[in-house]
């Protein structure tokens, strides 16, 4: 989110071996960079969170992981 405004929304359904993260990553920073442009703002990227999930799945049981530099 920067401010109001959803840079990248958690409505992406793929299947086990089609998702990059790293692809994910780099085009939620690139739509970043133009929001924050157009704003004429700045940001800094501190860490990132990648859920894993499936349908039919408790939220409790869904995997979490921290991504806290891009070679993390």
């Amino acid at each position: 989110m920067l401010g109001s405004t959803a840079i990248i929304e958690d409505s992406d359904f793929v299947y086990l071996g089609e998702f990059s993260f790293r692809q994910f990553e780099t085009s939620a920073i690139r739509k970043l960079t133009k929001a924050s442009e157009e704003a004429k703002i700045m940001f800094q990227w501190l860490s990132s969170k990648a859920v894993i999930s499936s349908k039919s799945m408790r939220i409790a049981d869904s995997l979490s992981i921290e991504v806290e530099d891009e070679n993390g």
